[in-house]
C-alpha cells in the first residue's frame, strides 16, 4: 500500500513507463524514517516500520491515543542534504467527526500487517486477532465474511433459470484468455494412462490371437 502505480497497457508504452519508474525509485527523498512521540500517549501505531519516502508521496501513519490529544510528534530521517527533523504539535489538531473512517483505515492496516507481512500469519494467535478485528470493525478478512439475510421471499416457487453472463476482457487481451469447460477435457496424466492401457490391451489381444492361430508343427 501507499505506493505509486505504474501501468503499462500497450507494448509500446513499456519503455516510457519503465524509465518513469526508474526515475521514481532512484532517489528517495527521505530514508531511515523514525517517529517519536512526547507527551502524547499513542499506541498500536501502524506501520511499525516506516518505508523510505519518495517524491510526491506523504508519510502516512495510523494509530490510537489515550486521554487528551496533546504533546508533539517528531518525524526524522536522512535526506540528500543531511538529517531531516520535523515536529508536529498535536494540540493544534482538533478531532473531527468527518474523520470517522480513520478507525477503519487503521484496522485495515493492522490486518494487512498481521496477514501479509508476518511470518506467524498462520498462528492461532494471529488468526484470533484478525478475526477479532474483522468482527469489531465490520471488515472482510480471511477469517470473516459478510452474511446478508433477506426475509422477503422473491422466488416463492423456487424455480431458477440459467443465464450466460458475458464478462468483458481487458484491453489488448485476446479471447484465448477465456477458459474452456474443464470438465470436458481430461487431465494430461489421465489421458496418458488411457492411451497406455489401450496399447497394453491391444498387445495382449494380439498376443492371444497369435497363440490361438499358431500352427502345430510337431510330428506325430
Amino acid at each position: 500500500g501507499l505506493g505509486e502505480p505504474f501501468v503499462v497497457t500497450k507494448p509500446e508504452e513499456s519503455y516510457q513507463i519503465a524509465e518513469k519508474f526508474r526515475q521514481y525509485i532512484q532517489s528517495p527523498v527521505l530514508t531511515g524514517i523514525e517517529l517519536n512521540k512526547w507527551g502524547f500517549d499513542a499506541y498500536d501505531v501502524e506501520p511499525a516500520s516506516i518505508p523510505d519516502l519518495f517524491a510526491k508521496r506523504p508519510v502516512v501513519v495510523f494509530g490510537k491515543y489515550r486521554n487528551h490529544a496533546e504533546g508533539v510528534i517528531e518525524i526524522s530521517g536522512q535526506s540528500g542534504s543531511g538529517e531531516y527533523v520535523q515536529t508536529i504539535n498535536v494540540s493544534d489538531t482538533k478531532p473531527s467527526e468527518t474523520n470517522h473512517a480513520l478507525r477503519y483505515l487503521w484496522a485495515r492496516t493492522r490486518i494487512a500487517q498481521l496477514s501479509d507481512f508476518n511470518f506467524n500469519a498462520n498462528s492461532e494467535e494471529n488468526k484470533a486477532e484478525v478475526t477479532s478485528l474483522g468482527i469489531s470493525y465490520n471488515l472482510l478478512t480471511a477469517n470473516t465474511s459478510f452474511v446478508a439475510v433477506r426475509e422477503v421471499v422473491v422466488n416463492p416457487e423456487g424455480h431458477s433459470k440459467d443465464v450466460d453472463q458475458p464478462l468483458p476482457l481487458p484491453e489488448n487481451v485476446s479471447n484465448l484468455a477465456v477458459g474452456s469447460d474443464m470438465a470436458s477435457v481430461p487431465e494430461p496424466d489421465i489421458l496418458i494412462l488411457i492411451i497406455a492401457f489401450a496399447f497394453i490391451a491391444g498387445g495382449v489381444s494380439m498376443f492371444k490371437k497369435v497363440l490361438l492361430t499358431k500352427p502345430d508343427f510337431r510330428k506325430h
